[in-house]
């Protein structure tokens, strides 16, 4: 193989789970003109695991894991940092997503770029950190107003029938958002809208329906806002909406297409180093958007919550507790009560250490 079929093989190798570059082109003469051109560092490691019985098992009998992660830079100007993972596990199946990754986030003074295997957040109710192999921007100036955009697969189609009892049949979809935000220092305005839909005809084999597995859209949207009403004390809330088709297959029914919503808010006030405070949050039964993979809903809570520093702001703790109740639309036979509680506490002697 020739020198560049090498370079070629390196780079997609150690960025099959990679998040790569931040460039910034300010002051360029001065960065080329160091002693040092090239820095690299990184490190490395691998373990295996072996499985053996007398009952039948899905397992592997053998799997190994490769991992780790090299960085190069170049003149200080340009940071090239590639990790890799490589394993055995599963390697005949199909995933809607793909555990390896290649991903890109060059950075230009206030424009950020996400280019490959990316995940992003706009809102909790809206898209919430789902993997899309896609293109998104982000640009946070100096301004009051940022701005934030994605396009994307979401998940890859999978058929049906092929052997493969772990991973689920699945729909190609592709999904789309913006998010807009305009901040000062005593209000913050926000808005995040995301749109995604399945390709009901990525799949060549018709689904049965005991699988219940149906190509599917949604639009989400939400509206967040933050005002300081008095010095130290702000109020701040969101509200989101989910507009679901379970169906896209199915015209004109309107059982598929539902409407959920979500609001949550909170009152904090802080004085000599304390922040007190109050949260409430409720989420209509079966909220669901297809920007997140997982959704807490039918879920209503208060809280009171409690945060303060110590020793000089190298310890911080903070406590939350409250009541939460399910069975929003008292359909259910029975309706849960309980007592919520959540603590943290943090401990950060020096720079490198952090408990």
């Amino acid at each position: 193989m020739n020198k560049a079929g090498i370079v070629i093989c390196l780079f997609f190798a150690l960025g099959l789970n990679g998040y790569t570059q931040q460039l910034d082109l300010n002051n360029v003469k001065e960065l080329i003109s160091k002693d040092k051109l090239l820095k690299l560092s990184g490190g490395f490691s691998s373990s295996v695991v072996t499985y053996s019985g007398t009952e039948p098992s899905q397992r592997d009998p053998f799997v190994y894991y490769l991992n780790g992660n090299i960085n190069l830079n170049i003149a200080g100007l340009l940071d090239l940092p590639f990790s890799f993972n490589f394993t055995n596990s599963g390697s005949n199946y199909t995933y809607p997503s793909m555990p390896n990754r290649l991903a890109l986030h060059p950075v230009y003074k206030s424009l950020t770029g996400h280019f490959g295997d990316v995940s992003m957040n706009f809102s909790p109710y809206t898209l919430n950190g789902h993997q899309f192999t896609g293109a998104g921007l982000e640009f946070r100036p100096e301004s009051p107003l940022k701005i934030a955009v994605m396009y994307g697969r979401l998940q890859k189609a999978v058929e049906y029938g092929s052997g493969n009892d772990l991973v689920p049949a699945a729909y190609k979809r592709t999904g789309t958002g913006v998010k807009l935000e305009y901040e000062k220092p005593k209000y913050r305005l926000g808005i995040s809208l995301f749109s995604a839909s399945d390709d009901e005809n990525s799949l060549a084999a018709i689904l049965p329906d005991s699988l219940d597995t149906r190509p599917q859209s949604n639009v989400a949207g939400s509206l967040s806002a933050a005002l300081s009403l008095i010095p130290n004390m702000q109020l701040a809330m969101e509200y989101g909406v989910s507009l679901l088709n379970r169906d896209t297959r199915v015209q004109g029914n309107d059982t598929a297409n539902t409407r959920y919503n979500a609001l949550k808010m909170s009152l904090n006030y802080t004085f000599e180093k304390n922040t007190v405070g109050i949260g409430y949050e409720r989420i209509d039964p079966g909220y669901k958007t297809l920007g997140a993979y997982f959704f807490n809903n039918d879920l209503e809570n208060i809280t009171l919550n409690y945060a303060r520093p110590f020793f000089n702001n190298k310890a911080t703790i903070a406590l939350s507790g409250g009541i939460e109740h399910d069975d929003l639309d008292r359909v259910k036979e029975s309706r849960t009560r309980r007592f919520v509680v959540s603590g943290d506490v943090n401990y950060t002697p020096s720079e490198r250490l952090n408990f």
